[in-house]
């Protein structure tokens, strides 16, 4: 099998995983904050274990939205810069970001797994669910193991096309432009 039939089979089991993922987490904050505020306000009651979910399902989201973010491209990055220099300069300055990334994720689950081990080996468990703190925690390194996953595959799409000469992928557009959306709908 070659390296770029690998590249989009992972990139798009993973992506459907992951995009699976953040709507059930994200359906479950929902539903979940919706019943809270229903006992809390109408029946006068609530919950501890569902205050409690909700904030680490929160938790969950939020690191596997950084994943997310770098699968499609459209974390904050200064775009002006693009402007400015040649298609081969702006794959260069993302190779470079890149691997930035990469350090940063590595040295992320190097400095989160001793904290995990730590809550195991001590049982410290939440308030409220009496459930281990190191599941919750697992977020971090899980996230940002993703991260290190779609970090290198960005990497071989930036060096695979810088080598060929292709015009480099600047990834997914977080904001659109009105000419843009114009376009889109004469489409």
């Amino acid at each position: 099998m070659d390296y770029d039939t690998l590249y989009e089979k992972s990139k798009g089991v993973l992506g459907s995983l992951e995009l699976y993922l953040l709507i059930s987490l994200y359906i479950y904050l929902i539903v979940i904050v919706n019943i809270e505020i229903i006992r809390r306000f109408i029946l006068d009651s609530s919950s501890v274990w569902g205050q409690e979910s909700a904030q680490f399902m929160y938790i969950y989201l939020t690191w596997l939205g950084v994943s997310w973010g770098v699968h499609k491209r459209v974390h904050v990055r200064i775009d002006v810069l693009h402007t400015f220099i040649s298609e081969r300069a702006r794959g260069i300055l993302y190779v470079l970001s890149g691997i930035g990334l990469l350090v940063f994720s590595l040295y992320a689950i190097r400095w989160t797994l001793p904290l995990i081990e730590t809550s195991l080996e001590f049982g410290s468990e939440t308030p409220g669910m009496r459930v281990n703190q190191a599941y919750f925690q697992a977020a971090i390194p899980i996230a940002f193991t993703l991260t290190v996953i779609r970090t290198l595959q960005w990497l071989y799409r930036d060096l695979r096309d810088l080598s060929a000469g292709d015009p480099i992928d600047d990834g997914t557009q977080l904001f659109r432009t009105d000419d843009e959306d114009q376009a889109d709908r004469t489409i």
